[in-house]
């Protein structure tokens, strides 16, 4: 056998390096051609960390990402410097994004079914279940494990979130709170050890195995354990779990200056009194999310892969790297997964010689962030994987919204314009009540049917709902240039152009929410600015136009325009997550109003929307009679909806940190008071154009931060629903509120002072009934983030 040169002169300083250093030998040195240098199992932390630190060397490398993540429904990941208090799914999001420039790093989505070794571990094949196969000469087992929850009712709901496993990940922000540990007595001391510095208000709930055994057993294993939780005033709790019940949960209320989180459990039992506590620490089993890696002989003892620390977490297998939870270093965190990862990756490039030069094209990821819960122990529907909360697909997507809240909800802050030119040109022979059908029907309709909307997006995703609504919308201002009756006028404008809206604008906040979470209040404040440009910009574009060609081409150039804008938005609006068609079921529609605090929020929004639209439709019509020059007038409604750009994305920024429900508090009042103490006794074009920019200013920012209603007396997995409802039923004042307001004018004989009051008055009144909504969420408490 010939040897070469190479062999004689490198191979014995390669076996030196290894043996002072303890870098494994150099795996698949042979010429065998492989597709990878590198195949990744899992697209957790510790994989990703793998996969970046082998694309920073240009190692070739693949990652297979099943979507599964031990911490998917936790809020926020922590004790990572310079990303603490971020969401899982942000964290994942971000690292793909920053990973994908590397060309030698390829990232896809499956399952893998098998490993197999080639050639006496010559190199591996891969195959996963949807029957791909790839060669590679290592392979890096970022597998993750599997809480095993126990059968007792209200851990599987509500685990991750107030009932946690890792104190550096959650501990803090339930620090000096009544404090669970549900675990058998002989974990508790363990635990203890680490939460002892955080609460002192500690039971531990052992479920019954306080008994003589396991005492005799912790007096052998660990003497004086009982003075140790005198110490530190742990109680025991021996009684049968029969329900963990959530009375408060910590994501809504919570204190982000401090830090802190306040969920409330009752543990009720088989007998006796039910205990409350704030949060849980837990010592359930865990176990080996899969158990590829024991095909290939790797050794796993006590559900860990055994690695070798000081050999960069190779197995007993050469060339097969344990990383992250599933390893036996004895740590699970997200810091520990990532340096695990790096250092897998780092003794990789060390110890494999060849390098596959040629490179893939890099497939976009996306991953369902779908959690497997042991079958057989407890099973439960999880909620998708949390949004990214940006990223260049993200951004492309808000900034499609844009156009199509211009588009849509745009028209709404224009209804003056049409009801000024109905009630004085077109159909001056109706009563100004009865022209206000005309724009109050396009509102209702447009609110009506978003449940319909919802629905149809949740089933067909964006595409088909948004091309719809597009041609609706362009076909019924079309159809309005043409009309000259008031039949015409009314099945053109508040029937067919509503239809287009309502499927415009409800598809594109739905897949607004796919994409942002943390950021959702202010990026909803930014991409409805755009609804506030199109009540800028088109008033006075039909202004204008209507003095030189007339009312019907300004609607038709109107149209055009619409139609180009909605063309960005088709292009560029797209749903992260795939449809998933349901049946309908008129249950869904009615559970929610179990809930107090939102059939609150339900009448409370209902009265702000009887009154909210009504100084948008009439402050013209006033200003105008009120002997205001035309200049002024026609820039009145432009005035109120430019000042609603700076009140919708402030209030969306401060939302953030004190809360969406309060800031539409703030914002309600103010806009009542406005009402009442500017537009009252408004007669003078300097106190009307005063108002009208405060009142846009504080008034766009209700319509932005309304939808924390919802968020904040909803589950995540009837998010869908909820607002639907909501809507439908706010479609009903929205529907009744011009009229309303015409009937008070022609009762007056055409004097404003009674609408004024009316609007004040109600909009004060839909306050204090979202004040009660809000009471019965966190109580009389005054000072919390809702």
């Amino acid at each position: 056998m010939r040897v070469s040169s190479w062999s004689l002169t490198y191979l014995p300083l390669l076996w030196t390096v290894q043996f002072c250093s303890g870098v494994p030998l150099p795996h698949n040195t042979t010429s065998t051609s492989v597709d990878y240098d590198v195949v990744i199992i899992g697209g957790g932390p510790a994989g990703l960390s793998a996969l970046s630190g082998l694309a920073r060397v240009r190692r070739k490398a693949l990652l297979i990402d099943s979507g599964e993540y031990r911490n998917a429904l936790t809020r926020h990941a922590h004790d990572i410097i310079g990303l603490d208090g971020v969401t899982p799914a942000w964290l994942r999001y971000a690292a793909r994004e920053g990973i994908a420039k590397y060309p030698t790093a390829t990232m896809i989505n499956g399952t893998v079914q098998d490993i197999q070794s080639v050639n006496d571990g010559s190199y591996f094949s891969t195959s996963d279940d949807q029957g791909r196969s790839w060669t590679s000469s290592m392979i890096v087992l970022a597998i993750g494990i599997k809480d095993i929850l126990p059968l007792t009712p209200g851990i599987a709901e509500n685990w991750s979130r107030g009932i946690y496993w890792c104190p550096w990940c959650d501990g803090y922000e339930h620090r000096d709170q009544p404090f669970g540990i549900l675990a058998n007595l002989s974990d508790v001391l363990d635990t203890v050890k680490e939460i002892k510095t955080l609460n002192s208000d500690t039971i531990a709930f052992v479920n019954g195995t306080l008994n003589k055994e396991t005492i005799s057993a912790l007096d052998a294993k660990s003497p004086g354990w009982m003075t140790v939780l005198d110490t530190w005033g742990v109680k025991l709790e021996n009684r049968t779990i029969s329900a963990i019940k959530r009375l408060q949960d910590g994501g809504i209320d919570n204190d982000p200056s401090t830090q802190s989180e306040f969920d409330r459990f009752s543990v009720e039992f088989t007998e006796g009194p039910a205990i409350e506590r704030n949060a849980f620490i837990s010592g359930f089993a865990k176990r080996q999310r899969s158990y590829l890696g024991q095909s290939l002989g790797v050794n796993v003892t006590n559900e860990k892969i055994q690695v070798d620390l000081t050999k960069g977490m190779v197995t007993n297998i050469v060339g097969v790297y344990g990383v992250g939870d599933a390893n036996s270093d004895g740590s699970t965190n997200v810091p520990h997964a990532m340096w695990s990862g790096k250092r897998a990756a780092v003794s990789i490039h060390y110890a494999n010689v060849s390098i596959t030069k040629d490179t893939k094209d890099i497939p976009e990821l996306q991953c369902s962030g779908d959690v497997e819960i042991e079958s057989g122990v407890r099973g439960y529907n999880v909620d998708p994987d949390e949004p990214p909360d940006g990223g260049t697909e993200a951004w492309v997507v808000a900034f499609g919204s844009f156009f199509a809240y211009m588009c849509s909800f745009g028209w709404l802050q224009c209804i003056g314009i049409f009801q000024d030119y109905y009630q004085n040109v077109l159909l001056v022979d109706y009563s100004p009540s009865v022209v206000a059908w005309i724009p109050s029907v396009q509102s209702f309709v447009l609110y009506l049917l978003g449940i319909v909307s919802g629905k149809l997006y949740d089933n067909y995703g964006a595409r088909w709902p948004l091309l719809a609504g597009s041609f609706l919308t362009v076909l019924g201002m079309m159809m309005t240039s043409i009309s000259t009756e008031y039949y015409q006028i009314f099945l053109a404008q508040s029937v067919c152009w509503a239809l287009g809206l309502c499927l415009v604008f409800f598809t594109t906040t739905g897949v607004l929410g796919t994409w942002f979470k943390i950021r959702f209040p202010l990026m909803i404040g930014v991409t409805v600015c755009g609804s506030s440009v199109g009540g800028v910009v088109f008033p006075i574009m039909m202004d204008r136009i209507v003095q030189s060609l007339g009312f019907p081409w300004a609607i038709r150039i109107a149209a055009f325009l619409n139609l180009v804008l909605l063309i960005i938005v088709n292009f560029t609006v797209k749903a992260r997550i795939q449809p998933t068609p349901q049946p309908v079921s008129l249950r869904e529609f009615v559970r929610p109003f179990s809930s107090l605090s939102f059939s609150l929020s339900v009448a409370g929004a209902c009265l702000v929307y009887l009154a909210i639209f009504l100084p948008y439709n009439y402050v013209i019509v006033q200003a105008r009679e009120a002997g205001l020059s035309p200049d002024i007038v026609s820039y009145l409604v432009p005035i109120m909806n430019a000042t609603s750009i700076p009140g919708r994305i402030i209030p969306g920024y401060i939302a953030i940190y004190w809360g969406g429900f309060n800031v539409f508090l703030i914002l309600s009042g103010v806009s009542a008071i406005l009402c009442l103490a500017m537009w009252l006794p408004a007669q003078s074009a300097a106190a009307i154009i005063a108002f009208a920019a405060l009142y846009g200013a504080f008034a766009g920012g209700v319509f932005t931060m309304v939808a924390s209603l919802v968020i904040h007396n909803c589950p995540v997995r009837e998010l869908g629903v909820r607002f639907g409802v909501f809507f439908t039923l706010v479609a009903i004042p929205i529907l009744a509120g011009n009229p309303i307001g015409g009937a008070i004018v022609s009762l007056e004989n055409g004097g404003y002072t009674g609408l004024k009051l009316f609007t004040g008055v109600v909009f004060l009144a839909g306050v204090f009934v979202v004040i009660a909504a809000r009471t019965a969420i966190v109580g009389f408490k005054l000072m919390v983030k809702i």
